[in-house]
């Protein structure tokens, strides 16, 4: 993936979309693994441990985030699924509903 935050998010952005309207109605699971990101790793700060992730992790939280936010997406217990305002944009709103 591309150094460049920018291209991260258009590329991710592009990626997720796709992802959720290929399988609405039903909500997926969206990880690091999902797209094949380099992971983070657990650090321990002696009886503390916590979660580090990778700068593409980050990237990929944080349009996670932004297109719920902006109402594309919808997350509930790490599962996303496409909000009819994204089937709308990418003219998947099914038959049923529009007739």
């Amino acid at each position: 993936m591309s150094d460049s935050k920018q291209e991260q998010f258009n590329v991710l952005t592009r990626q997720i979309i796709e992802l959720v309207i290929n399988e609405c109605p039903v909500p997926v699971q969206i990880t690091a693994e999902t797209f094949e990101l380099p992971k983070g790793e657990y650090q321990a700060s002696g009886m503390i441990g916590f979660y580090k992730n990778t700068p593409q992790e980050e990237v990929l939280k944080c349009t996670l985030k932004w297109l719920e936010a902006e109402n594309f997406i919808r997350e509930k217990g790490g599962y996303y699924v496409a909000t009819l305002q994204t089937l709308k944009l990418y003219n998947s709103v099914p038959a049923a509903l529009t007739e």
